[in-house]
């Protein structure tokens, strides 16, 4: 599918991988750097706090820096998630922790979240600091939350998995959208609007993403499909077929430690055959849904074509 929102944002988006190169340059690091950005990720979430802070007027000069900040922020989660999850493609690549080592890969991640807050406090505005660390706080409450809990199938709940892509994903979205209203001093109201669309657009994006790991194949998706599955990661389809009966007996049976291909196969017929994926979808829209009406209290506009447009990919992303 191709990324038409983003060839509309090419000259926005050129001033962040400009911005990103040159501050991830710096001697003795050059060569983990430059690899990190051959990578080529969709920059969906700098996007969106370029087209937050551009909706009420100029777009601001800290902008970018900010926009950099939060491209820096989920690189760094990414590099620490396939460290964690043991993944061995990113983006169609050697994840950096095969190309290089764990350790590097860990102080890669540490190093950009530093910097990332370098950018964030740059731009004298202690709102955007404070939101921005708080965000870090929640992702990684949401990622100790789920490695605390893979393979318990008997205390996952609908609501405790929304809560938890909340933190880990939904967060990140919708802040990256405020701090651009932020930027722009668009108000308190206009501020909120922007966070519902986001953090909205997050959930959808995480369930569709969850959904995408037991349907889509490792090279469409650019990383190994059924890592959820290997990984004991309890999402939404799995929820959802726990409680059907006929099903739930035998996916309990699928999902221990050392699950293989063979196991990964049959849990995905037992998910399709018990409408968990058709129920997940369902609720991927439904997230879609009210991320598309925060839109309509936003100022009419290019910005708000935009983002739409961003709401329509991820309902129909197969990547």
């Amino acid at each position: 599918m191709q990324l038409g929102f983003l060839g509309e944002m090419a000259p926005q988006i050129r001033l962040v991988e400009e911005s990103l190169a040159e501050n991830l340059k710096g001697e003795g690091i050059q060569e983990v750097t430059a690899y990190l950005l051959q990578g080529k990720g969709k920059r969906v979430r700098s996007a969106l706090t370029l087209l937050a802070a551009g909706s009420f007027g100029p777009l601001p000069p800290t902008a970018v820096p900010v926009a950099t900040a939060v491209e820096m922020l989920h690189l760094a989660t990414l590099i620490h998630d396939d460290v964690i999850d043991g993944a061995t493609t990113r983006h169609g690549l050697l994840s950096l922790h095969r190309r290089f080592n764990e350790r590097i890969s860990i102080l890669l991640g540490d190093h950009l979240f530093a910097k990332a807050f370098v950018l964030f406090a740059s731009v004298g505005n202690v709102r955007v600091v404070r939101t921005m660390a708080n965000v870090v706080y929640e992702m990684c409450q949401g990622e100790i939350e789920q490695n605390l809990n893979c393979y318990q199938t008997e205390v996952q709940t609908e609501g405790k998995y929304l809560e938890r892509i909340g933190k880990k994903t939904a967060i990140l979205m919708g802040e990256s959208c405020r701090v651009g209203a932020i930027l722009a001093h668009a108000g308190r109201a206009m501020e909120d609007a922007m966070y519902d669309y986001g953090y909205n657009l997050g959930l959808g994006f995480q369930i569709t993403d969850d959904l995408l790991d037991l349907t889509a194949d490792t090279e469409r998706l650019g990383k190994a499909s059924g890592s959820d599955l290997k990984s004991g990661v309890v999402t939404l389809p799995l929820i959802h077929a726990l409680k059907a009966p006929g099903y739930a007996g035998r996916i309990r049976e699928l999902l221990r430690p050392g699950i293989g291909d063979t196991e990964v196969a049959e849990a995905r017929e037992l998910l399709a055959a018990a409408g968990s994926l058709e129920y997940a979808s369902v609720m991927a829209e439904k997230h879609l849904r009210l991320s598309k009406e925060a839109l309509v209290r936003l100022p009419e506009g290019p910005n708000r074509n935009l983002l739409q447009k961003i709401n329509d990919f991820v309902g129909k992303r197969e990547f």
